[in-house]
């Protein structure tokens, strides 16, 4: 019987050291010794490259901070860090320059210690360059600055914080996630962007055509911001928009989270929430509708009274403001309410 118990407890033992090696093989840890960062010798290698045809330049780094700014002069200057556990490849054609983290293998890396404040990758663009920059990054910092005339610029960074600044850009689309975004003094036609588990500050954007924004778990502030049109899908992240104009419609689908909207300006404003309380100061808005499910609508709204035409349904609530259809009114509002309450004021 002892014997028996013996094999079985070996076998049990086998089997649970095969759970855990399949486990780390599923989630891609690497494979080939212990070894720190902080431990190894860490060599800057920079190299420099003439503008000349280049019209695309890709970035994709991850345990280093990574820093693009433009060059003092009409190259490219890449600066990236080396040592037995972080290696780069930088590729080099006629027309384009692609600087990529290895893949190095290592035993039991999830021991790994990486100091990564130690290690940061710096490319100077130069200012004439007016092509295609594509970033992409994780487990680092990133601040990227002062670029001008780019057609697209494309960010796709994972756990780590990312500034952006001064840039000016046809196209540009962002995804982040797990960490802050700050986006100051933009340029663009149009702004896509893509955030979980962020923090946002979007200050002194100026985009000529459609803004789209896409949030969960997270928060988004924005300021100082103009759009022909704007549109924003989230889901339990709040939303504040402040002294912001928009020619056309702004579209809002909220659920499990607050919506702020304060002197600001737009043709339209549609709001559709699931638990969401909005809150209206001071704007500058045509035509209002509100359709909110388990959640209130309270604030001021620009105007007299009877400068609307209101509908008003209210379903298992309350609301200060009642229907009245008043043809050739100045100003729209709709208000669609579900267990959710209204309460407005007008500045006149």
């Amino acid at each position: 019987m002892i014997k028996m118990i013996k094999q079985i407890s070996l076998m049990l033992i086998s089997a649970g050291l095969l759970l855990i090696l399949g486990g780390f093989a599923s989630v891609d840890f690497d494979v080939y010794k212990l070894s720190t960062v902080i431990d190894e010798e860490v060599v800057y290698r920079t190299k420099t490259i003439p503008l000349d045809e280049i019209r695309k330049l890709t970035v994709s780094v991850s345990y280093s901070d990574l820093v693009i700014e433009t060059s003092p002069t009409d190259d490219f200057v890449i600066t990236y860090p080396e040592s037995e556990s972080l290696q780069y490849n930088l590729n080099v054609t006629s027309n384009r320059i692609d600087l990529e983290k290895k893949s190095v293998l290592k035993l039991m890396n999830w021991f790994t210690i990486t100091d990564r404040e130690d290690t940061v990758v710096t490319i100077q663009v130069p200012k004439a360059f007016q092509g295609v920059l594509a970033v992409n990054g994780s487990h680092g910092d990133a601040q990227i600055k002062d670029l001008q005339s780019l057609s697209m610029f494309t960010v796709d960074y994972k756990y780590g914080d990312c500034w952006l600044t001064s840039i000016d850009a046809e196209s540009v689309s962002l995804q982040f996630a797990h960490g802050k975004s700050v986006l100051e003094n933009f340029q663009c036609e149009s702004l896509s962007i893509e955030d979980g588990y962020m923090e946002s500050e979007y200050d002194t954007l100026k985009i000529s055509e459609d803004l789209r924004i896409s949030s969960s778990h997270g928060s988004v502030e924005m300021s100082n911001v103009e759009a022909d049109l704007m549109r924003n899908d989230f889901n339990y992240s709040s939303l504040t928009i402040a002294d912001s104009k928009f020619a056309e419609q702004v579209n809002i689908i909220m659920a499990h989270e607050d919506v702020k909207i304060k002197t600001s300006s737009m043709a339209g404003l549609c709001v559709d929430g699931n638990y969401v309380n909005l809150q209206l100061q001071d704007n500058d808005v045509q035509s209002i509708y509100v359709d909110l499910r388990h959640g209130d609508v309270e604030g001021t709204l620009k105007g007299a009274e009877d400068e609307y035409s209101t509908n008003a349904v209210v379903t298992h609530g309350d609301a200060n403001i009642s229907s009245q259809y008043r043809e050739g009114a100045k100003y729209e509002l709709d208000l669609m309410l579900d267990y959710s309450n209204a309460k407005l004021a007008f500045t006149k």
